[in-house]
């Protein structure tokens, strides 16, 4: 689970799980913030921010350090 990725594939604009905006970005692919990965990030959760966060569309992957599992 990550609590940020980016919005845009040049990875220049941020989106915050908790952003008051995120009901915007759901079903929107997010990109991971490693530069190399090319992982579908998705938000999950927007409805409750405080719960919110972004994973990957995949069941199961490691990147730069990180594991993300989709529930």
């Amino acid at each position: 689970m990550a609590n940020y990725a980016f919005i845009d594939k040049e990875r220049t604009q941020k989106i915050y799980a908790n952003d008051d905006n995120i009901m915007k970005y759901k079903s929107v692919r997010c990109y991971c913030k490693n530069p190399n990965c090319n992982a579908k990030m998705f938000i999950y959760m927007p409805e409750h921010k405080n719960s919110a966060y972004l994973t990957t569309s995949t069941r199961l992957i490691s990147c730069n350090g990180y594991i993300y599992v989709s529930y």
